[in-house]
């Protein structure tokens, strides 16, 4: 489904997904995407449940299967699932993948532009955890607790053995 707003913005997504959206918009206002409250006439039950920082499941799914991922996607996105709660710095993932530091920004930006042209993607929700560490001059990365279930789901892992 998708809903053309007055200023001209278009948001997409499922029934449920446009209604959490609008119930949170009426509540905070466009620009506000990470914080959370109640509000009695929003049709969700609490929408301060639901957290826009990071995209859905569902949302992270359909960013990891709609276009086919390339190898060096697909091993950095593996490298951070296992890390699980800890932060995988940026360096190590170049490594990995045998990139330099602007090969590695390419690959990160490439992989943006295809999540916020996935359906359903709500404007400034993240795939990844990411912090700048200042001693290692480089980003570090991690999975937040909605997108672990889609990299599963999309057989990026090997959800009970790696």
């Amino acid at each position: 489904m998708k809903i053309t707003r007055a200023d001209g913005s278009v948001i997409e997504g499922t029934a449920e997904e446009l209604a959490q959206y609008e119930a949170f918009s009426r509540f905070h206002g466009a620009s506000s995407s990470t914080s959370k409250g109640q509000n009695a006439d929003a049709p969700l039950s609490d929408p301060g449940d639901v957290d826009w920082e990071f995209v859905s499941t569902d949302v992270a799914f359909r960013a990891l299967t709609r276009i086919k991922l390339g190898k060096e996607t697909k091993a950095v996105i593996r490298k951070i699932y296992e890390s699980g709660d800890y932060w995988t710095p940026a360096s190590a993932l170049q490594k990995e993948i045998n990139y330099s530091p602007s090969q590695f920004a390419g690959l990160m930006g490439a992989f943006g532009r295809r999540l916020v042209n996935t359906p359903g993607y709500v404007l400034h929700s993240a795939f990844f955890e990411q912090e700048w560490d200042d001693e290692r001059s480089c980003f570090l990365y991690r999975l937040p607790q909605s997108v672990r279930p889609a990299v599963e789901k999309a057989r990026i892992v090997d959800r009970y053995g790696l």
